[in-house]
């Protein structure tokens, strides 16, 4: 039996949802829709990219890279170029394989292709995402400086965006930052608070990270039966749900914990089978931080033969992952991710995340000149918040802020992919609808309008309300952009002395 694409759609976007949580079971949804295809599967190109691409994403959960790779790489051949949002996944998850194997130079090459393909679909989530990735880029090279914004960014995005499972990714790999600077308790603070979200999600892959580095944080301060206590909780989980890779790391810190504590043969033990299964893995990082412990291991009872030969299997290991190249090349495209960064802050209203004035301006012109060419439409609107003056007085900027905050968010959440919404200036918001005529562009920002309204304003303040104003105006042969907007803005003036709380066009 065969599927129709709403119905494929349909059955794909489960399991790519169900992925982050439980990746053995979105790699059987995988392979039961592709054997519900058939031999369309193969027919189709686009399809096929698609379940290569849910695979690969499973698979490097699973810790199988080397398959993992293999099929992000044809999906990546496969799929169209307009497929963008799939093409900055499949960019996405070979960086983080790159980066799982230590391949940092092209680990960062491919994030900084998945960012650029998010910002030009204005794909806030996956900006994120990729924001965490170059975090752990940074955190695995030293430079904690940024990483540490980084992931503070990720974590901003992702509280906005109510994506509770990226928000406990992001506290966690905060926390590895916090942790190696002395800052424990705020380190223990993120990590527990991400305990609790993967907790509530039964994200147990999620979970074992959390305790693992909670039982780092416990080391770090001597408490070593603490520490071994929380170690030995996620070692267990991890072995359970066959992640190997984290259960190498894991196990490499219980060894050295062990250690500590003179257990000798369980140091040993936990410390061998990990260089083992990171050698399996092909993973070199995590294999030199295995020899190196065993080296220090066998050092700390005297066999010094033992403890060479490790130490030369942890130099073989860290020159495997490294050479002076790669750093050059890492360095080039650390300057132009920052030199990016700056750009798009630039472009975003720091208080809202959304455009400001001066991208909205320069990326509807683009929008207008489509337009012309294909002799499409353009509509825009222009929303003013209503005696928001009076907000600010009784309340105070704070709630004034948060107001702006959660307007803000309706326009994210509640316009389309390729709609352009940002913060014109002071309280008014503007939104250009591309390929829309005036009659829907009017039923789009009424929708908008009563969204904000219908916000739950009390959970800010008890007293407080909100309405807004709107005007709506559509692109008109021979008109330009200032044309264009006044039109809007003449709308807007009208509505707010017809009573407010309108759209007018």
């Amino acid at each position: 039996m065969t599927l129709d694409d709403d119905a494929f759609d349909a059955r794909w976007d489960a399991a790519w949802r169900l992925r982050r949580t439980d990746a053995l079971g979105a790699l059987t949804a995988a392979q039961e829709l592709a054997a519900r295809l058939g031999p369309a599967a193969t027919q189709d190109p686009e399809h096929r990219a698609r379940l290569l691409l849910l695979e690969g994403s499973c698979r490097w959960r699973l810790s199988a890279y080397g398959e993992a790779l293999r099929s992000l790489t044809e999906a990546l051949e496969l799929l169209p170029t307009v497929r963008r949002t799939e093409r900055a996944a499949a960019h996405q998850d070979l960086g983080t394989v790159k980066l799982y194997l230590g391949q940092h130079d092209e680990a960062m090459a491919q994030l900084l292709t998945a960012l650029e393909l998010r910002d030009l679909i204005g794909d806030e989530q996956g900006r994120a995402d990729v924001e965490n990735n170059l975090g752990i880029v940074f955190y695995q090279r030293g430079t904690l400086d940024e990483a540490e914004r980084a992931y503070r960014s990720a974590l901003e995005r992702r509280l906005r965006l109510n994506d509770a499972d990226g928000v406990a990714a992001a506290r966690n790999n905060l926390a590895k930052v916090l942790t190696d600077r002395g800052r424990y308790p705020e380190a223990s603070e993120q990590l527990l608070l991400a305990r609790a979200i993967w907790s509530g999600l039964g994200n147990l892959r999620g979970m074992a990270m959390a305790i693992t580095n909670l039982g780092i944080v416990h080391r770090d301060q001597g408490e070593l039966a603490a520490a071994a206590e929380r170690l030995e909780e996620a070692l267990a989980i991890k072995r359970e749900i066959a992640d190997v890779l984290g259960a190498c790391e894991t196990a490499t810190f219980l060894g050295r914990v062990r250690a500590e504590q003179r257990r000798t043969d369980e140091a040993l033990a936990l410390l061998q089978r990990a260089a083992a299964d990171a050698e399996r893995l092909g993973v070199a990082g995590e294999l030199a931080t295995a020899c190196l412990a065993l080296a220090d291991v066998h050092e700390s009872f005297g066999d010094h033969a033992g403890a060479l030969a490790w130490f030369r299997r942890y130099h073989d290991a860290d020159r495997r992952g490294f050479d002076e190249r790669s750093s050059e090349r890492l360095h080039a495209l650390q300057v132009s991710f920052q030199l990016a960064r700056a750009e798009q802050e630039s472009a975003t209203d720091e208080l809202t995340g959304l455009r400001n004035r001066r991208a909205f301006d320069r990326e509807v012109m683009e929008l207008l000149r489509v337009a012309r060419r294909d002799a499409k439409l353009l509509s825009v609107a222009l929303l003013d918040l209503d005696d928001f003056k009076q907000v600010n007085d009784r309340f105070g900027h704070a709630v004034g802020d948060e107001v702006l905050r959660r307007v803000a968010e309706v326009l994210r959440l509640h316009t389309r992919s390729g709609d352009l919404p940002c913060r014109y200036g002071g309280e008014e918001f503007a939104l250009a609808l591309p390929d829309t005529d005036l009659a829907d562009a009017v039923r789009a920002a009424d929708q908008l309008r009563r969204r904000i309204r219908d916000i739950d304003w009390a959970e800010v303040h008890p007293d407080l309300t909100v309405t807004t104003s709107i005007g709506v105006a559509t692109l008109e042969e021979g008109a330009d952009l200032p044309q264009l907007l006044a039109r809007a803005d003449r709308e807007l003036y009208r509505a707010k002395h017809q009573g407010k709380d309108r759209v007018l066009s």
